[in-house]
């Protein structure tokens, strides 16, 4: 998507679809075809004779006329191939953002609902539910780092509200949760109450928090906390938690044209892979979110290589196993510290969350 700029509402294109579609049916023809002219040649070097002669007349009739029909065959192999050579270079030379919009996937996934191509449970990505993987030890037992951004949701309501050319009213999130079949209609009031949003004069913001809370903080946690659990059943050391945050991060996706878009979804990307999603360079960086980029990097270098986050020239990265979760954040709003798992979840509500997602889990 490198200098690409996406809105929520890009224009479909649907050559690419076709590109995709006419490339693999020549693909496919070209194999079927070759390994029909192996048999034809085949069956007229025996002259009529041995592996197929069994089939009768029909056979011999055909075997007549062999060695046009192999010569035929041979060239219509050579010409698919030569076509299908031709579309597999037409797609490796179209962009990703033209074969995503190909897709026709919306990303405005609020108006959505969800996105369409998550995994299904029962196949070969997902055999069976996480928590009855984890429990039964069916899983890859590697270390583990895993987390979010603050404030995932931030980005789905910017693609929304520019989406709808207009911040999201409270009428729009009524709504969009009562519609979106996650949020039963009983709970659609205590949200309401939860998050005061009767009261609030920015119902974007709360939309961002709710999104967060619900879909990353509170599944997370519950997926974190197994995972934790098993882990230490199988013995191998320790899972590692933590929160990106930094509220001036660049754009990621989209310009938000009316709500702050602030530590959304893939903000950490710039600073983890000096890249600027819209202009594919490296991101303007302050001196401060410099320093955290090579923090991040460290953590990131240091797990990779031993396993453990930690190391001598930076703040200590406390395991999830020991009640923690790292905070990285720039020196202006506190540092890469290690912070309590309580006042974590408390900070995104999941004590209220938890009661309907995978309550069976317990509370961690």
């Amino acid at each position: 998507m490198t200098g690409e700029t996406k809105t929520g509402n890009e224009p479909n294109v649907p050559a690419a679809s076709e590109w995709s579609v006419l490339g693999t049916v020549a693909a496919y023809g070209a194999s079927v075809v070759a390994f029909a002219y192996a048999l034809v040649s085949l069956y007229w070097a025996l002259g009529g004779r041995g592996l197929i002669s069994t089939v009768g007349g029909y056979v011999e009739q055909f075997a007549h006329h062999g060695g046009t029909a192999a010569v035929l065959l041979a060239w219509a192999a050579m010409v698919l191939k030569v076509v299908g050579g031709f579309l597999a270079l037409a797609l490796r030379n179209s962009s990703a953002q033209s074969l995503i919009n190909a897709a026709q996937i919306s990303w405005d996934l609020i108006a959505a609902g969800g996105l369409a191509f998550t995994p299904t449970v029962g196949g070969g990505v997902l055999p069976g539910q996480w928590h009855d993987l984890f429990s039964q030890g069916k899983f890859h037992h590697v270390l583990v780092m895993i987390g979010h951004t603050k404030d995932e949701g931030r980005l789905f309501t910017a693609i929304h509200e520019n989406s709808l050319g207009r911040r999201t009213t409270l009428e729009d999130l009524a709504t969009r949760m009562a519609g979106s079949g996650v949020f039963p209609d009983e709970l659609l009031g205590e949200v309401a109450r939860e998050y005061e949003l009767k009261s609030t004069d920015d119902v974007g913001t709360e939309l961002s928090n709710i999104l967060t809370d619900a879909l990353w903080v509170a599944g997370l946690e519950k997926c974190r906390a197994a995972l934790a659990r098993e882990t230490t059943v199988y013995s191998y050391q320790t899972l590692y938690s933590y929160q990106t945050f930094d509220p001036e991060a660049p754009e990621s996706h989209v310009h938000a044209q009316f709500s702050a878009i602030g530590a959304e979804h893939d903000s950490d990307l710039p600073a983890l892979f000096q890249w600027d999603d819209f202009t594919g360079g490296p991101p303007r960086l302050t001196t401060e979110q410099r320093e955290h980029a090579l923090q991040l990097g460290r953590y990131w270098g240091h797990f990779a290589s031993t396993g453990d986050p930690n190391g001598s020239d930076l703040p200590t990265w406390r395991p999830m196993n020991d009640g923690y979760i790292q905070y990285l954040e720039t020196r202006y709003t506190g540092g890469s510290r290690a912070v309590p798992i309580a006042e974590y979840q408390h900070d995104h509500r999941f004590g209220f969350w938890s009661r309907f997602i995978h309550p069976e889990l317990g509370d961690g």
